[in-house]
C-alpha cells in the first residue's frame, strides 16, 4: 500500500528527529547503541522512501463557463461562521446548460436556458423564466415564477446577505435564498444592501419617489422625495478631533432642495435641510437623470 507524498514527509521527518538521536547518543558515548540504532533507521528511510507516492492529480479538464459558489455560512449552536468556496461549471450550450462540479460530476443536466448557484437551492431558467429548486432533490421551493432573479454579490464574489433582487410584471421585489418571498415586487427600482453595511437599507423608487426599505420590507424613509441617495460624511465631536467619525448619511432631493438623514438609534433623523450634498450625491443624480 502506497501512502501519500504528504503523509511520507511526515515519516520522513520522525526519521530525521532519530538521526538528532542518534547524535545525541554519540555525544554521550555511547557509540555502540548509536552504531545500532543508525543501521536500524538507515533501513527503515529506504523503506519509508519506497512507500512515498507522489500527489495524484485530482484536477479534471472540464470544458464549461466557470461558475462560484462563495458565501458565509453560519455554524449550528453559535459556532460562528465559516466562509465556503465552490468551483463550478456551467456546461453545455444555449439554452441546453447544465451545471458540474469541479471533479466532472453532473449536478445539475444540460436542459435549462440558465442556471444559478445557491448554497442551498439552483434557480433555474426555462421558458424564460426563473425557478427556485432544491439542490439535492430538484423538487419546487416555490410555485412563484421570475422574470429575473440577481443575487447581491461582494467585488471579490462573495454573495451578500440573505435577499435575492427578484423582478415580475417589470416591478422589484426580495426573495430569500430558497425562493421565500420576503418583499412582493411593487417597486420601480431596487437596490439591495446598498453602499452601508453600517445601516443595512434597500433603496427603492416607486412612482417615480425615492425612500429606503429595511431588510424586511418595512419603509424606513419615506418614499416622497425626488431623489435620494446614501452615501458617508466624517462628523467630528469637537475642534480637538482631527480625523472625526465616519457615518452613514443619506442625502435626499425634494422640490429643488437638498437636505440629508442621518441614522439616528434605530431609525432615520428628521430631514437636515442645512446640509449640501456632496459631490458624489451630486453625480449619482445626474446619472440617474440620464436613464430614466
Amino acid at each position: 500500500m502506497r501512502i501519500k507524498h504528504a503523509e511520507g514527509q511526515t515519516l520522513l521527518t520522525l526519521l530525521r528527529l532519530c538521526f538528532v538521536a542518534i547524535a545525541c547518543l554519540c555525544v554521550g558515548n555511547m557509540q555502540a547503541y548509536a552504531d545500532a540504532f543508525y543501521q536500524f533507521i538507515g533501513s527503515a528511510g529506504d523503506m519509508a522512501r519506497d512507500f512515498i507516492a507522489p500527489e495524484e492529480d485530482a484536477s479534471v479538464s472540464i470544458q464549461g463557463e466557470p461558475v462560484v459558489l462563495y458565501f458565509q455560512e453560519l455554524l449550528p449552536e453559535g459556532g460562528g461562521y465559516r466562509i465556503v468556496y465552490q468551483q463550478l461549471y456551467k456546461t453545455g450550450s444555449e439554452n441546453a446548460y447544465g451545471l458540474t462540479d469541479a471533479a466532472g460530476r453532473q449536478l445539475v443536466p444540460e436542459q435549462y436556458q440558465d442556471i444559478l448557484a445557491l448554497p442551498h437551492a439552483y434557480v433555474l431558467k426555462s421558458g424564460g423564466l426563473w425557478q427556485f429548486v432544491d439542490a439535492e432533490t430538484f423538487a419546487p421551493l416555490s410555485e412563484r415564477l421570475w422574470e429575473e432573479v440577481q443575487p447581491s454579490l461582494s467585488e471579490k464574489g462573495m454573495l451578500q446577505g440573505n435577499l435575492v433582487r427578484v423582478r415580475q410584471d417589470g416591478l422589484y421585489g426580495a426573495v430569500d435564498l430558497t425562493g421565500n418571498v420576503v418583499i412582493e415586487p411593487a417597486y420601480d427600482e431596487f437596490v439591495l444592501y446598498s453602499y452601508q453595511v453600517e445601516w443595512p437599507l434597500i433603496a427603492v423608487r416607486q412612482n417615480g419617489y425615492y425612500g429606503y426599505l429595511d431588510m424586511a420590507g418595512n419603509i424606513v424613509v419615506d418614499l416622497i422625495y425626488d431623489y435620494a441617495v446614501m452615501s458617508v460624511t466624517t462628523v467630528f465631536a469637537d475642534e480637538n478631533d482631527a480625523t472625526g467619525t465616519t457615518i452613514p448619511i443619506i442625502y435626499v432631493l425634494r422640490n429643488e432642495d437638498w437636505g440629508a438623514i442621518y441614522r439616528q438609534g434605530d431609525g432615520p433623523s428628521a430631514v437636515d435641510w442645512q446640509v449640501e450634498p456632496s459631490a458624489e450625491a451630486l453625480a449619482a443624480y445626474t446619472q440617474s437623470q440620464q436613464s430614466i
